[in-house]
């Protein structure tokens, strides 16, 4: 599997309470099996507002750290960490 830069626009789908929603965000990193996905937000993060971790610290298997901006003010970051294998490159609509 080729790994998608960071800065990747991706999109996925995620579940919850009984419903699907699909998510766009900007890939922050890379995460192989066993890595940090706390330290890695961390690390991005820094100097800005209290982040939020939507996912597991760590997994067995490959997954991006992808953020977004969260909040009224979309100041302060919310990550999550979908999995390698689902996510794909977003389609922006060409403008004329």
């Amino acid at each position: 599997m080729d790994t998608l830069p960071n800065g990747t626009e991706i999109t996925w789908s995620s579940q919850a309470a009984g419903s699907a929603k699909a998510k766009t965000g900007s890939i922050v990193c890379y995460l192989p099996p066993n890595e940090s996905a706390d330290d890695k937000a961390r690390e991005h993060a820094a100097g800005r507002k209290p982040i939020a971790m939507e996912g597991n610290n760590r997994s067995s298997v490959p997954r991006y750290l992808v953020a977004l901006p969260d909040g009224p003010t979309k100041k302060s970051l919310r990550f999550y960490t979908p999995l390698a294998s689902v996510v794909e490159r977003a389609v922006r609509p060409r403008t004329a």
